[in-house]
């Protein structure tokens, strides 16, 4: 429609904790393969030795899931660089308390899609909304969270 506008899909927030990671992870992948979407990327927010998927990465820092090897780097790894689809994962609630701009650097390297996956409380999500003296508040708070980062909040189905 516009001339050098941004094309892609508005940006989706899953929460998950640790046990729930991997399946989150599995269903994010199973929908873009479907789509035959083949530059996709999956980056930290931690270091590659405190991700929550670091046991799952094989020698060459790849991630495989349905015959298909998907590149996983950390966010300050790859700073510069981008992916039609990136998935941001290692979000917590220091992620925004102490360190924004990292978020920022993994969540801007999307050309297309950006799926991110948080590992946050009902609890840490209030209490980022108030460091960022967001006074929003309604019955789903992690629904508030994704809309005051401009995102969309969705559910796993994890049927895959």
């Amino acid at each position: 429609m516009f001339a050098g506008v941004i094309e892609g899909d508005t940006p989706k927030i899953y929460f998950a904790d640790s046990q729930e990671f991997i399946e989150s992870l599995n269903y994010i992948l199973s929908r873009y393969l479907e789509k035959i979407i083949k530059n996709i990327v999956i980056l930290s927010c931690k270091t590659q030795s405190e991700s929550v998927i670091f046991k799952y990465l094989n020698d060459e820092d790849l991630y495989q899931f349905r015959n298909r090897i998907i590149f996983f780097s950390t966010c300050r790894k790859f700073k510069g660089l981008e992916a039609d689809v990136v998935i941001l994962i290692d979000v917590g609630k220091s992620t925004f308390l102490n360190d924004g701009k990292l978020f920022y650097v993994g969540a801007s390297r999307a050309r297309l899609f950006l799926d991110v996956i948080i590992n946050m409380t009902d609890e840490d999500c209030s209490e980022v909304l108030t460091a960022y003296n967001d006074t929003r508040r309604s019955k789903n708070i992690k629904k508030t969270f994704a809309a005051a980062i401009n995102a969309g909040y969705e559910k796993i189905k994890y049927k895959i």
